[in-house]
């Protein structure tokens, strides 16, 4: 350890599993179990919002669909998306656990085999994607590193040979046997960033857009040599969409413009074209450029300090700088007097947010012909809502909140970082003290500072991080199974501490609905004593005393009071809320306050007898059914047709 102002701070430790070091391990685990606040985890609901013509908005399962103002996105919100890409017919999206979905109509070209209007798509629903990109034709990049593309193929866009209708990857040699990790694409041609920050394109070559020196089009990914040649480390690219120009940025944080100079899009000054990747000179606001894009004839880059700069074509609006024809040669900054948190360029439209939250949007927003803003516009609707995420197609507009990182108290001495080394480790552990559990209280302090830990890594770890360790993933939840529902030897805080873990990571571990029945009613046998009538319970779960509950129920009682909502999403939550509470008044009262903190009306239980409730105090026959409910409360009334209340 090392010491720091006094405080000791743990750095390192080797845990080993043979049997002389189980006190020493053991002793070790449950210290580091115990750290108060050792999680400060950032809730995410990601709410989805977007502008798209009348016509279209059934792409994006819009619930308020209007040409110039933003709508819900309610099918894809419920998604709770980490990556979504409009396509020009077609929106993909890459929902919480990884699952590729499309969402469009029977005509779309992009469905690959889906069912519209929203579908995983089927041949692919056994991987599990980190990103993708779409316009013309469509790029996914799984957590495995594998590429699929999919759409027109004419001039070999998609990098391979086969049938363009339905997904396929792309060969791993084509890219020199590197893992990928950024995809782009454009109108007729696509690019790829590896690992090590080499530079991959192929499709259409006209007017030098692939970067080769040439304008030749290139069937499978190839690697552009000038950058390469030149140790050029590139950590992003974008490609024009509908048109002939590439955008690459390096990591020193210099941007590399490549195709087509018209209207002066590659920033360098004239109009002329480059077939290899030439330095823009431009100083920019004289700090590194850290994100880049290309839209339809325009181009945009942030720097480090939060200052936007656009280029090219004036048409629209689209630059931002209030004129609607012409064109820009060189950087031109945008929302000078604003410092800018993340922004985005598609086709004729960009979007800038603000550090403080403030969100603009300016160019040919949608297909209305007053839909045209030449200077930044202030967006209500979007302002303070953390939108950090667009995506946009020559139709339609997207916005949602970006995923957000697992944050760190700054008082934590310990955390252990997720990994399948990590899991491994704590897998052997958990093996050897289960073991060892009906020997004494020592094994089963062991299991639940194990337990503890690996929920704790659970909560910090990519849906997909044990993927590829089947055998490992298997051994982890069969030794986790067991404590939670069969081994009888293991007391209450035993089972409870690998029921919450098993909760934490079902996604990682593959729990099947059946295994999740019988970790649900296990618990109701923890948290619900069969002794206590309604109103007990309810104190118990307030926190006060009640004499006919063992301390260890107690302590389980407690640890799913403060759990219960980071772990279950919220449909699954209302589920087994229900299986456990038995219709009692006033638990679910209780309950339904809870909720309304959490998450606002959307989720209140809502009783259309009820005289205090707020919605039939407003109630007249003009206004809701003859039933006495109204849309709303058919939608989120949760209560079975069994029930009294009803």
């Amino acid at each position: 350890s090392t010491s720091v102002g006094g405080v000791h701070t743990l750095k390192h430790t080797v845990l080993t599993g043979d049997g002389g070091s189980l006190h020493i391990a053991s002793s070790l685990l449950h210290v580091l179990s115990k750290i108060s606040s050792p999680i400060r985890l950032d809730e995410r609901f990601v709410q989805v919002q977007a502008m798209a013509p009348l016509e279209h908005s059934s792409l994006l399962g819009l619930m308020s669909p209007t040409d110039l103002k933003p709508g819900i996105c309610g099918e894809l919100t419920r998604l709770q998306p980490i990556c979504i890409a409009c396509g020009e017919d077609s929106t993909f999206v890459i929902d919480s656990r990884g699952k590729l979905w499309v969402c469009g109509t029977s005509t779309s070209s992009l469905l690959a085999g889906a069912t519209p209007p929203l579908s995983p798509i089927p041949l692919l629903e056994g991987e599990r994607f980190q990103s993708v990109v779409a316009n013309t034709h469509v790029l996914a990049l799984s957590t495995e590193g594998k590429v699929y593309s999919w759409g027109p193929n004419a001039y070999s866009q998609l990098g391979r040979g086969g049938d363009g209708k339905l997904p396929m990857q792309i060969p791993h040699e084509a890219f020199g046997n590197e893992p990928v990790v950024k995809l782009a694409v454009g109108g007729q041609h696509s690019a790829a960033i590896t690992k090590t920050g080499k530079l991959f394109t192929w499709g259409r070559g006209g007017y030098g857009r692939l970067g080769h020196g040439n304008s030749e089009d290139v069937g499978t990914p190839s690697e552009v040599q000038k950058l390469s040649l030149s140790s050029i480390e590139i950590v992003s690219v974008a490609c024009g969409l509908g048109d002939a120009h590439t955008l690459a940025l390096s990591r020193d944080g210099s941007v590399y413009a490549f195709g087509d100079g018209d209207y002066g899009k590659l920033g360098l000054g004239n109009h002329d074209r480059h077939r290899e990747p030439t330095k823009i000179t431009s100083a920019f606001d004289g700090s590194p450029v850290v994100e880049i894009w290309c839209g339809a004839q325009i181009s945009g880059c942030l720097t480090k300090a939060g200052a936007l700069f656009s280029w090219g074509s004036c048409s629209e609006g689209a630059l931002g700088n209030g004129q609607s024809y012409g064109s820009v040669d060189v950087p031109h900054q945008v929302l000078k007097s604003h410092k800018i948190q993340t922004a985005y360029f598609s086709h004729r439209r960009g979007v800038a947010v603000t550090t403080i939250g403030d969100v603009y949007i300016w160019g040919k927003i949608n297909s209305s012909p007053t839909s045209r803003i030449t200077t930044p516009k202030l967006v209500p609707q979007w302002c303070g809502k953390n939108f950090t995420e667009f995506s946009g197609s020559s139709t339609a507009f997207v916005t949602w909140t970006g995923s957000t990182t697992p944050s760190l108290n700054w008082s934590t001495p310990f955390t252990p970082t997720p990994s399948v080394a990590l899991f491994s480790s704590l897998s052997d552990i958990l093996q050897l003290s289960y073991d060892l559990c009906g020997s004494g209280e020592h094994a089963q302090h062991l299991l639940i500072s194990c337990c503890s830990l690996i929920e704790r890594s659970f909560q910090l770890a990519s849906p997909c991080i044990l993927e590829s360790a089947k055998e490992l993933r298997v051994k982890l939840r069969a030794l986790l199974l067991k404590l939670s529902v069969e081994k009888e030897d293991c007391s209450y805080e035993v089972r409870a501490a690998a029921q919450f873990c098993l909760i934490q990571g079902w996604t990682m571990l593959g729990i099947q609905d059946n295994e999740r029945t019988s970790i649900f009613e296990n618990l109701r046998t923890i948290i619900f004593a069969d002794d206590l009538d309604p109103s007990t319970a309810l104190n118990a779960r307030g926190g006060r005393s009640t004499p006919h509950v063992s301390p260890e129920q107690q302590l389980a009682r407690q640890m799913l009071k403060t759990k219960w909502k980071q772990l279950l999403p919220v449909g699954e939550m209302l589920e087994l809320m229900f299986t456990l509470l038995h219709e009692e008044e006033a638990l679910i009262n209780l309950v339904e306050q809870e909720l309304e903190k959490q998450y606002g009306p959307l989720f209140s239980f809502v009783t259309p007898q009820d005289d205090d409730s707020e919605i039939n105090r407003d109630n007249d026959n003009d206004k809701h059914p003859k039933d006495g409910k109204t849309d709303c409360q058919q939608q989120t009334s949760f209560r079975s047709s069994s029930s009294s209340s009803s």
